[in-house]
């Protein structure tokens, strides 16, 4: 499970890691989802203790990354409804940063 995650996290494709690992998509996308899950579990949790400060902005990037299994700079295209991620890094090479005018 590790390493299809860490497939995922290396920006793979789903078709990539499906025939990699011999999984159907849908139990690698299940074995994602459980994986975001946990971890924006264990944000908000560290959001209620204040002796945890120092994990929530590091947690709050690595939820983001992970839901999204792009670069840091494709995230903020990538939270545009129905934009994913060849969309996204065409936004990115035509000059889309941000979603900021």
């Amino acid at each position: 499970l590790t390493l299809v995650l860490y497939d995922l996290w290396k920006e793979k494709t789903m078709w990539e890691v499906s025939l990699k690992f011999k999984l159907d998509r849908g139990l690698i996308q299940n074995i994602l989802n459980g994986a975001v899950s946990f971890a924006s579990c264990v944000f908000h949790f560290c959001e209620e203790l204040e002796e945890f400060w120092a994990y929530q902005e590091l947690l709050e990037t690595f939820v983001r990354k992970l839901s999204y299994c792009v670069t840091m700079e494709l995230i903020p295209l990538m939270e545009i409804p129905g934009v994913k991620q060849g969309r996204a890094r065409q936004l990115f090479n035509a000059g889309f940063k941000t979603l900021a005018l």
